[in-house]
């Protein structure tokens, strides 16, 4: 399932370097780009398959192409759950169904 998810946000190359993504790994040696590391982290939550899914700027820190990417998959899963979202990404506040400005 997580080579599924590493295809699906296009980082399964990281599948492929010398470390692998199964062991811990010292945060302080920054493997990871800072937009790896939030598709790592979206990847964390859609393999939990939970009815319910909290996203705090899940298009933060990456490139149009993930965004995109990351949109999509958002709103496809959003129509078998409840999806809340914190975010300033005008894009996917406009496909929000419900929207609360704070």
């Amino acid at each position: 399932m997580i080579n599924f998810w590493l295809k699906e946000m296009k980082i399964d190359y990281l599948a492929k370097r010398e470390f692998e993504l199964n062991k811990s790994l010292k945060l302080s040696l920054n493997p990871f780009s800072a937009g790896e590391m939030q598709r790592l982290c979206l990847i964390r939550t859609f393999l939990r398959n939970k009815q319910i899914e909290v996203h705090d700027e899940p298009t933060s820190n990456l490139d149009l192409s993930a965004t995109k990417n990351i949109r999509d998959i958002i709103l496809k899963r959003s129509r078998n759950r409840f999806t809340l979202i914190a975010t300033h990404d005008p894009i996917l506040i406009n496909i929000a169904t419900k929207v609360i400005s704070l």
